[in-house]
């Protein structure tokens, strides 16, 4: 099984998007059992995916993370059915910034606690996280979890600076994670004909920033597509099958699963 974490310090860059598409389309193109889990109290994901808060409540990922009562649940009991090979371990908003709260003053094996749930899906190939910005809990439990880590980026400065933020916390979680995997990093929003975004491209693959990471061949551009579909409760694979997006995120599943040796 391979558990992929979708990350980055910055917010807007595209992570929840990529986590959907790429959910979607490992499960439904390319025949794997597939487990999304929303680890951001924004609950992007889970709204993306078209379930409420409400219908989350009974159910979620705040129920695997948080100690009721000495013990904690599994992250196959919170599993919802999207479609033949592909489920979500949803978030509900208030729950789970409580969960986060509670893991942040525990004091002993708190980094440890999804890589222990996970341990139940025994069934899946792939586990995708999207996770939120910031340097936090559970952005520590999630990379300590990983199997492998991508970035997505957006070609502009103050995205860059963020990128290497988050590389400073990825070096303090291979000292618990040696094994975890740079798996690549992803351009998003990006239009060739900008100048500005040749030159962060440019940049990026002449830079020493990438520390082991590698851009990947695909990038990720602009469309009104990808924003409407989420309203529907889809990716914009099926939104809007014949999209340059629906396209180029097809290209990087390919990719990513080149990377991995599946």
């Amino acid at each position: 099984m391979r558990i992929l974490v979708v990350s980055n310090h910055k917010g807007g860059t595209g992570k929840t998007t990529t986590v959907h598409t790429l959910g979607h389309i490992f499960a439904s193109e390319h025949g794997l059992n597939v487990v999304m889990i929303d680890l951001d109290p924004q609950a992007s994901l889970t709204l993306a995916c078209g379930i409420s808060e409400e219908d989350a409540h009974e159910a979620n990922i705040a129920h695997v993370l948080r100690d009721s009562g000495g013990s904690r649940i599994t992250v196959d009991k919170v599993l919802r059915k999207l479609d033949d090979r592909l489920w979500l371990a949803p978030a509900h908003s208030g729950m789970l910034g409580a969960a986060q709260m509670e893991l942040t003053i525990m004091t002993v094996g708190r980094d440890f606690v999804l890589r222990d749930a996970l341990e139940s899906l025994r069934g899946a190939d792939m586990v995708l996280i999207d996770t939120m910005p910031g340097i936090n809990i559970l952005l520590v439990n999630a990379l300590v979890a990983a199997t492998d880590v991508l970035v997505p980026t957006q070609p502009q400065v103050l995205a860059l600076g963020g990128l290497g933020k988050f590389l400073d916390t990825l070096r303090q979680i291979e000292r618990v994670n040696p094994g975890l995997n740079r798996l690549g990093i992803l351009l998003t929003f990006y239009r060739d004909r900008y100048r500005l975004h040749r030159a962060a491209r440019e940049g990026l693959e002449q830079s020493d920033i990438q520390e082991g990471f590698r851009l990947f061949e695909t990038r990720i551009g602009q469309s009104v597509k990808v924003a409407e579909a989420p309203g529907e409760g889809e990716t914009v694979i099926e939104h809007a099958p014949d999209n340059d997006r629906a396209r180029e995120y097809r290209a990087l599943a390919q990719e990513v699963l080149e990377r991995m040796g599946l």
